[in-house]
């Protein structure tokens, strides 16, 4: 299983994920924190998860705060990169979202969704 991490500028409350994610696929709310999200693409887990913050250096958090300042992380674990995919264009496009693929790639969910619609594996690219 591959995982990125989402960081929001507000909270993604589950039942939120779920509604917009039920169009995709089968959603079960497994836990006030844990979402999954399966369908014939593979399937998904979004994890609410506080303690992500800890896996950044002080480098990358005032990078990251140049761009979001009040901090929501979250994890996500996916199967295929058309998960991944299904992952990310579904989230909500009100709110501001960073996305890092732990490979060196930390971008706004618009550029994200940029390399999407070009057919780019944005999961293991490092910038």
């Amino acid at each position: 299983m591959r995982g990125f991490v989402v960081i929001s500028d507000r909270i993604l409350e589950q039942q939120e994920l779920q509604n917009l994610y039920n169009h995709i696929g089968r959603t079960d709310l497994i836990s006030p924190d844990r979402l999954v999200v399966e369908g014939e693409w593979g399937h998904f887990f979004f994890t609410a998860n506080a303690s992500l913050r800890e896996a950044f250096d002080d480098e990358e958090l005032t990078r990251i705060r140049g761009n979001v300042y009040d901090l929501h992380f979250y994890s996500v674990d996916f199967s295929t990169l058309l998960a991944a995919n299904k992952a990310v264009t579904c989230l909500p496009s009100a709110a501001m979202i960073l996305i890092d693929n732990d490979h060196g790639l930390i971008a706004s969910i618009k550029e994200v969704r940029r390399r999407i619609g070009a057919g780019i594996d944005w999961t293991e690219m490092s910038r």
